[in-house]
């Protein structure tokens, strides 16, 4: 260790490099090559750059005479959505009210078989595309209203 620093972290020009001076061009380059080199003393018995090896460390005994605790069990990562449930909901608030409903009853028949995640967003992709579906029937139906008491008032149309 140099300068109170693992022999990894010293020396590349940081002036905890081990200089060695002679009288010459060898000295200076000597200097160029220590800057960029990273030196040990042969006694601390990590002369390269890879860090130590690390033993694991020894398992804690809550109390002496026990066991230790046993290891932790492994992730288990939910199950995915069910690409219908999403769809559903998708299509039933922002393109096609009437193929969230497809999709959202597809889903649900999916989700039952396969015990995949979405029941929520299925029903409320069903929810939402009656809704919306309800809506822009009542709005075609306003239309249509509106366009036969325009056309029916038409100037100079004769009944």
């Amino acid at each position: 260790m140099l300068g109170g620093r693992p022999c990894s972290a010293a020396g590349r020009g940081d002036g905890d490099v081990v200089a060695v001076t002679r009288k010459g061009n060898l000295a200076g380059r000597l200097r160029t090559f220590l800057r960029t080199q990273t030196l040990c003393h042969p006694s601390e018995g990590n002369m390269t750059d890879q860090p130590p090896t690390q033993q694991p460390p020894p398992a804690m005994n809550p109390v002496p005479g026990h066991p230790p605790y046993p290891p932790y069990p492994p992730y288990a990562y939910p199950a995915p959505f069910n690409t219908y449930a999403i769809l559903a909901l998708v299509f039933g608030a922002m393109v096609f009210p009437p193929l969230g409903i497809y999709f959202g009853s597809k889903a649900k028949g999916q989700i039952a078989q396969t015990g995949e995640r979405g029941v929520e967003l299925a029903t409320a992709g069903v929810v939402v595309g009656w809704i919306f579906t309800a809506l822009y029937g009542v709005v075609f139906l306003a239309w249509c209203g509106m366009a036969a008491v325009m056309l029916g008032s038409a100037p100079g149309v004769q009944p």
